[in-house]
């Protein structure tokens, strides 16, 4: 692969997203720019249900 992210480095920067925006989501939002409704077409797109 090109590119590779390791875990740790992924769940140090979700736990340093958490702390200062309180989740993912809400950085997505304030820091990125997404609207609620852009958020949840992409979750529509992107995550399967199991």
């Amino acid at each position: 692969a090109m590119f590779e992210a390791r875990a740790e480095y992924l769940q140090a920067a979700i736990g340093e997203i958490q702390k200062q925006y309180g989740s993912v989501e809400a950085y997505a939002e304030k820091a990125l720019g997404f609207t609620k409704e852009s958020l949840e077409e992409m979750k529509e797109l992107l995550l399967e249900e199991k």
